[in-house]
Order: structure tokens, then sequence, then C-alpha cells
């Protein structure tokens, strides 16, 4: 499991009617920051008997400690059940964020990148793409200018998170021959507008491209 951002309730009713499980039977989440939309229900998770993947500062900001826990570092990989999972530095406000590429027992790599202004590493051989298209700078400035959004915020939208068009620019400097669908996540609520997003990512890409 990516993230556990959602009340307890709704990640066990969520994992039992998209696979028909228990809980108890995801063999690890991976938290990729400390904020409450990412890990609010991460110590919960380790509660029901799952290991919790993070890096040492979001733990410490969670507060968080135990066998359960799992201590991960940015570019050193690790083994999650026979999934070769590789955390990478993200650009965010939360000390040691990181994102992940993610290789499948079948062969399947996924890229996994949210709540960053900006992705550093390029891969190769990726099979499908989870990314964030967060804002589009033309509808936050209008949000600004229509006094629905302090400067301050827009400051920190723009140093935090991806514009749509940094994703676009992420997109077309990694290796995307072997994509299979792309994953356009952590969309503002009111800075994004998700068909515009989805027809730009698939002119610019030629791959099959979803709003997450």
């Amino acid at each position: 499991m990516i993230e556990a951002g959602l009340t307890f309730p709704a990640i066990r009713k969520g994992t039992r009617e998209a696979t028909g499980g228990l809980i108890t039977d995801i063999d690890g989440c991976l938290i990729s920051h400390d904020h409450g939309d990412h890990a609010k229900s991460a110590a919960r998770i380790m509660k029901a008997g799952i290991n919790c993947y993070m890096t040492a500062p979001t733990a410490a900001a969670l507060n968080l400690s135990g066998h359960r826990l799992k201590i991960i570092e940015p570019m050193k990989q690790f083994d999650l059940a026979g999934w070769r999972v590789l955390p990478f530095d993200t650009i965010h406000d939360a000390d040691g964020s990181v994102g992940f590429l993610i290789q499948s027992p079948g062969g399947d790599k996924i890229l996994f990148a949210t709540d960053t202004a900006y992705i550093k590493n390029r891969f190769n051989g990726l099979t499908h793409i989870m990314i964030e298209a967060n804002y589009d700078p033309k509808i936050l400035e209008e949000n600004i200018k229509a006094a629905e959004y302090p400067r301050a915020i827009r400051n920190r939208v723009v140093k935090n998170h991806m514009s749509i068009q940094t994703t676009l620019e992420t997109l077309r400097a990694n290796d995307l021959s072997a994509v299979k669908e792309i994953h356009l996540i952590h969309l503002s609520r009111d800075n994004a507008d998700p068909e515009l997003f989805k027809r730009m990512a698939q002119e610019a890409t030629g791959k099959p491209v979803y709003i997450s």
C-alpha cells in the first residue's frame, strides 16, 4: 500500500472492496512524508500488524517507533515481499519526504511521485507512472486576484507542488517507451482542471492518462 492518509476505517473498507481481502493481508505500507493527508493513519496501520516504511525524519515527525516501523533512506533500495523499492528525494516542506520507484516481481516498474516542486531524478523502463499535477499557474493566479487565496498560500503551493507544466516537462524528460498508463494524482481542488490536464498529458505523451 502507498500512503495512509485516509481514516483507518476507510482504508479497511477500501481494501475489502478492492481485493476482497482483509487489511492484514497487506504486506507493507510506504509513506512518502508526514503530512496528514499522506500519513494520518500510519500508527493504526502499524497497530494492525503491518510494517510501515518511511524515512527517519518522517517517523520522528509522526512520533512513531516499534518493530513495525521500517526506516528507509533515499537512494537505498530495499525489498518488500518480493517488490524492489527505491526511495528518492522530493522537494517539499516536509523533512525527509521521498517518492518511490517500485519494481514488481513481474517486471513492471512504477513511479510514484507526489508533493514535490520537481523531480531531480530521471528513470528508464517505466511501465506505470503516478505523478502529481497539482495546479495550473493561470488558475492559481485568477483565484488570488479574486481574493480566494492569500499570497502566502500561493507561494507555498509554487515552492512545494508540481504545476501541470512541470509535470509535462518531467514526463517528456523520462523514458516513456514502455509506459502503459499515466495517472495524474494530487490535483488541487480549486487550482486544477482535471479534463484539461488529462488532455494535455495525453497529447504530450501519447499514452493513456487517468485522473486519480
